[in-house]
């Protein structure tokens, strides 16, 4: 049993690669997309609003369908459709094309995400948070392997879109590899009705809303930090090279604070790890404006550093409110996040129109103030467990 943990365990850590993958290069290609099939700034927020639309709508309908059909079988159907979609962006030529590329990325990204934390959290619920932490730095590995990919492909053949066509051959071989796996019988899987029942009842009861309001600041901060990058360079006139290399140096950084975390989480309260973060990332987020080049690039590194605890240990948190076994639970918190993510994306596109790139990480710093605030005065209070 505990070798067969493990290899599960093994699954999900490069699973989370992938998925993390298709679900970040969104921002990544925003440039590229200007120059070829002239995207104004506003079209570019667009696109990171429609794809946080579709994990919004999603999610939620996600959550259903695990509980219902088996995380296993919705997860390689998810991972297929993945494949799909990059092929589909990678090949885009023109905006609508664009569009439907990344709802399909945001919509069954989300479903993918859900499924992965649900079973971390299922394989050992009295170190939930241990294991959500642990997964998520392999989503920090994936998101520093595609801007790294896209860079090799510049540099080397001058065909960026060649990382989407090889992120979307490995989500289809992804797909087949899950399917050869199926769920352990629980007896557990809920109805609609009773998973109706669940969001009633978080959304009813204020203190069950601590979590994913803090989310929906969160994401919403960090979809401005690490979506918007390549963008805020770009327009600086930094050069191509160095927005993706200011890519890859928030998801190290991030990598780095999760690992952190995981080992913080042994002596120090949740709250207050995500409060010093959430401070250090203020700071950070603000110096980039009244930044040059180098000190940006490092101001931004120290900015996903600081984000690196928030989404795992926040989503852990919500989903000890209303049963650990439940998706539909993850699924209410992963949409809060979402709709932060829509909203973001598309302040960050008009406040590029209207004041520059220059002012972009107000955006995210502006949420993340909210966040600590929130977590500040609400750190003492007691969830059901």
């Amino acid at each position: 049993m505990k070798q067969k943990k493990k290899a599960g365990m093994a699954l999900l850590c490069n699973q989370m690669i992938l998925m993390a993958m298709i679900l970040s290069s969104t921002g990544l290609a925003l440039p590229r997309l200007k120059e070829e099939i002239g995207l104004t700034p506003v079209q570019q927020g667009s696109l990171v609003s429609i794809q946080y639309f579709g994990f919004t709508i999603a999610v939620l309908l996600g959550g259903i369908l695990l509980d219902k059909f088996g995380k296993l079988r919705i997860l390689s159907l998810s991972f297929g459709i993945l494949a799909f979609a990059s092929f589909l962006f990678g090949a885009a030529s023109q905006y609508w094309m664009t569009v439907l590329g990344v709802l399909l990325i945001g919509g069954f990204g989300s479903i993918t995400q859900n499924a992965l934390i649900s079973l971390a959290t299922g394989y050992d619920k009295q170190n939930a948070e241990k294991n959500n932490a642990f997964i998520n730095m392999f989503f920090t590995v994936g998101a520093v392997l595609t801007p790294m990919l896209l860079l090799i492909f510049m540099l080397l053949f001058s065909k960026w879109r060649y990382a989407y066509y090889l992120v979307g051959g490995l989500c289809l071989m992804v797909a087949l590899i899950t399917s050869g796996y199926r769920d352990e019988k629980t007896g557990n899987q809920l109805s609609f009705k009773n998973t109706i029942s669940i969001y009633i009842k978080a959304l009813k009861t204020p203190s069950y809303l601590i979590a994913p309001s803090a989310l929906f600041l969160y994401v919403g901060a960090e979809i401005g930090i690490w979506g918007f990058a390549p963008v805020f360079f770009e327009n600086q006139g930094y050069g191509r090279v160095s927005g993706i290399l200011a890519s890859i140096l928030i998801w190290v950084s991030m990598f780095a604070g999760r690992s952190l975390s995981v080992r913080l989480l042994k002596s120090y309260n949740m709250s207050r790890i995500l409060i010093a973060h959430g401070i250090l990332a203020v700071v950070a987020l603000t110096c980039v404006i009244f930044s040059g080049q180098t000190a940006s690039i490092i101001w931004i590194g120290i900015s996903g550093f600081a984000c690196a605890p928030f989404y795992p240990l926040l989503v852990t948190w919500m989903t000890r409110i209303t049963g650990e076994k439940s998706s539909s639970a993850l699924a209410l918190a992963m949409a809060f996040g979402s709709m932060g993510a829509v909203l973001a994306g598309w302040i960050s596109g008009m406040v590029v129109d209207n004041w520059g790139a220059r002012y972009i990480t107000a955006v995210p710093a502006f949420s993340l103030v909210l966040v600590v605030v929130l977590l500040a005065v609400f750190k003492n209070k007691r969830t059901a467990e």
